[in-house]
């Protein structure tokens, strides 16, 4: 199972993914008013269905293949889990430089400003 916790502003969100094996495309979640993307670059058909349940309860756009938006982008944090690379964007309204900390300091993730 991976899990995976961005915390923006005081939100901490949580999604959890069981896997077995790559379905072949993207899939992302954007979510708005919570300032970011979760993109998960090779999620199996359980990963990408979960995915598009807990979007869809955060009152996101869940987009196959991923389509997370380049409007307001500010950074992102790339980590690999036992399940593979993850990636979460974020954008304007979200405290860049704490996502940076945290992508560095606790997800052990890779940051940058290009999209």
């Amino acid at each position: 199972m991976r899990t995976s916790i961005a915390v923006v502003g005081m939100v901490a969100i949580t999604l959890a993914c069981s896997s077995s094996g790559s379905n072949g495309t993207t899939a992302s979640c954007y979510v708005a008013n919570q300032f970011i993307c979760f993109e998960d670059p090779s999620p199996t058909t359980t990963q990408a269905s979960n995915l598009s349940v807990k979007c869809s309860s955060d009152s996101g756009q869940f987009l196959q293949p991923a389509g997370c938006p380049q409007a307001g982008f500010l950074g992102k944090c790339t980590a690999t889990t036992s399940e593979g690379v993850e990636i979460q964007r974020f954008y304007t309204g979200a405290d860049a430089a704490y996502q940076a900390d945290f992508c560095a300091t606790v997800a052990l993730g890779t940051w940058s400003t290009t999209f």
